[in-house]
């Protein structure tokens, strides 16, 4: 599995900043800095959600992927299917719902991540209604995460924040 060169400064980059984190693997605590390159890009989840990618640069990710061995890759719902077909179950798919705003209403986003799990993505990335949070509806966003989870059959589920929002 060969790391592009483009990458290899970035990944080297990378080691630097997180130097003093740990990654927690089962029982072991490893340094990241320690980890190989190919280590690193196992934990990466691959990404591209432009609004204006094409089938190639989905194919190309997924190219990127499987050379690299990385943990996932995530693309826009509207290429699950494709990916998937690349892909088989080398290398998971996951998709975001809600995004890039989390504005939508609850049913819209149970309806994304339904649609996703059925299209073929392992794991869905879900952008929370920040409004909602900055308004201190802790509750409401709460029952929104459950109700997609429970009318979803989602086993996975993670928080994307387009920019990070402070809350007064």
């Amino acid at each position: 599995m060969a790391v592009s060169k483009q990458r290899l400064p970035r990944i080297k980059k990378i080691k630097k900043v997180i130097k003093l984190f740990y990654y927690y693997e089962g029982k072991e605590m490893k340094i990241l800095s320690n980890m190989t390159n190919q280590e690193i890009l196992a934990m990466v989840d691959h990404t591209l959600l432009k609004a204006d990618a094409k089938k190639e640069d989905i194919k190309k990710i997924c190219e990127e992927a499987l050379e690299n061995n990385t943990a996932s890759i995530c693309i826009n719902p509207g290429f699950i299917e494709y990916a998937v077909g690349i892909l088989g179950d080398k290398i998971p798919v996951c998709t975001v719902i809600g995004f890039p705003l989390g504005a939508m209403t609850t049913a819209a986003k149970v309806f994304e991540a339904k649609d996703a799990i059925e299209k073929g993505a392992q794991e869905v990335d879900m952008v929370i209604n920040i409004g909602a949070l900055k308004d201190h509806k802790d509750d409401y966003v709460y029952e929104e995460i459950k109700y997609i989870i429970i009318n979803s059959f989602l086993l996975y589920l993670s928080f994307e924040f387009i920019k990070s929002p402070p809350i007064h």
